[in-house]
C-alpha cells in the first residue's frame, strides 16, 4: 500500500487555477487555501485522459487476440 504525503499529494482546484494541497473528508476533497472543493484532474487533463482512453491504446489488439482465442 502507497503512504499519502500532505505536503506531496496535490489536486486541482477552479478556484486557484492550479495544484494545490487538500484537505480529504469521507465525501469529497478540499483545497487548504480557499476551501473549495478539488478535482483529481485539471480540466484539460481529464479531456486528454477521456480522449487517450477512447483513442487507440493498444488494447484494441489485445481484445481481437482475446476474442479470436475464445471463438
Amino acid at each position: 500500500m502507497t503512504l499519502s504525503f500532505f505536503d506531496e499529494d496535490k489536486r486541482f482546484c477552479p478556484e486557484c487555477a492550479g495544484y494545490v494541497r487538500f484537505l480529504q473528508s469521507p465525501s469529497a476533497a478540499y483545497c487548504a487555501e480557499c476551501g473549495n472543493e478539488v478535482m483529481l484532474f485539471s480540466p484539460a487533463e481529464m479531456k486528454n485522459l477521456r480522449r487517450d482512453i477512447k483513442g487507440d491504446s493498444g488494447d484494441s489488439e489485445y481484445r481481437q487476440i482475446h476474442r479470436e482465442s475464445a471463438g
